[in-house]
């Protein structure tokens, strides 16, 4: 049974991670689903390694206050992640951005980067400032799929490139797209903007995040961008009632962090998310 103040030191770590990840480890805490291997409480060194087993899969975290930890730090990570990965069972390791001894380490160890980046929280005004649009408000069509595809293709393409990822994962996958379009349409989690039968942007929320806000590049720099979002902060704070709206920005998007900070949203958290992939 873990203490109540170590509890609440080692979720304020976590948290350094996500809102969502310390959610999903206090809920670990209660099902006690979590082996802590080091849990550092000291002001200037305090840090967490420990790992849930949640449904088959193992997920190991890291968060410690000092980018540079010491490399005895370094080599009890390393010696208690390798049997978990010769263990055939999923593995992923979420580092706190900053700790790029971690990073490394993880990296060496053969883990894939899947995604490193911060996570922000919307600290302006409310209620929010009204910005009427000539454009044309609608939801997903299937008759528009070919224009959602080159839409999301041609606005992420060089994040994707960037990054690894697949730089034609919609075209080559229509059918499972197309279904989740419709399915964030009819739960009112997806709206397009059009400029006759020019698709500008969309976005898609999920719960209280903003899960993408895209806008065609012919039309980036005109200021559709802030008009996609503040009807997608109106939709999730007057609208639906969440009182704080969250969402993740890849490290390398450079443009995409200095436009969401100047529109009043702050960095909470940092991570660097890995996978194990057994051969």
């Amino acid at each position: 049974m873990i203490a109540e103040q170590q509890k609440q030191s080692i979720l304020s770590l976590i948290a350094r991670l996500s809102p969502n990840t310390e959610v999903f480890v206090r809920a670990a805490m209660e099902k006690s689903g979590i082996t802590i291997f080091l849990h550092d409480e000291n002001p200037i060194t305090s840090g967490v390694f420990c790992l849930v087993r949640w449904e088959g899969t193992n997920y190991a975290y890291a968060s410690f206050m000092q980018d540079m930890v010491d490399d005895q730090v370094i080599r009890l990570i390393e010696s208690t992640i390798r049997p978990y990965i010769e263990d055939n069972d999923p593995l992923c390791f979420n580092v706190y951005g900053g700790n790029k001894s971690i990073i490394e380490l993880v990296k060496k160890l053969g883990f894939t980067p899947d995604m490193e980046g911060y996570e922000f929280v919307y600290q302006g005004q409310v209620p929010l400032e009204f910005v009427p649009t000539k454009l044309t408000i609608k939801a997903f069509e299937q008759s528009a799929l070919e224009d959602f595809v080159t839409l999301f293709e041609q606005s992420y393409y060089q994040l994707n490139k960037d990054n690894g990822w697949s730089v034609d994962w919609y075209a080559n996958n229509k059918g499972i797209f197309s279904e989740r379009l419709a399915l964030k349409s009819q739960t009112d989690e997806l709206v397009s903007f059009w400029s006759g039968d020019r698709l500008v942007g969309t976005y898609i929320i999920s719960g209280k995040y903003i899960q993408d806000l895209v806008v065609h590049p012919e039309y980036q720099g005109l200021g559709y961008g802030k008009t996609l979002l503040l009807h997608a902060l109106n939709l999730l704070i007057e609208q639906k009632g969440h009182q704080s709206v969250y969402l993740r920005v890849a490290k390398s998007n450079a443009a995409a962090i200095r436009f969401y900070l100047r529109n009043h949203f702050v960095e909470i958290a940092s991570f660097a998310e890995h996978t194990f992939h057994k051969n």
